[in-house]
């Protein structure tokens, strides 16, 4: 399996809180979101789904509780080259 993480940091003096609201890429990757410090700091774990050939792009937004920044979105771009196992 192949896993990616991007971090997510709170960048104002007040918790913040994420949900998930739109995935694209669900047949492609699968996603986990780990708290690292409670409303500071986030991990976002991509996996992916075996079987997969050719290039993805898509995106992962997430609904925050700052009014500054309602939304956040990350943007995914992944290649798979030849066959993949299932390990």
């Amino acid at each position: 399996m192949i896993t990616r993480e991007v971090e997510i940091k709170a960048e104002l003096p007040k918790p913040l809180t994420l949900t998930p609201t739109q995935f694209s890429l669900g047949g492609t990757l699968t996603y986990r979101i780990d708290e690292i410090e409670k409303g500071e700091r986030f991990k976002i774990s991509f996996m992916n789904v075996p079987g997969q050939i050719g290039n993805f792009r898509g995106v992962l937004k997430l609904q925050t509780n700052y009014p500054e920044k309602l939304e956040l979105a990350v943007l995914i771009s992944v290649r798979y080259v030849g066959a993949q196992k299932g390990t």
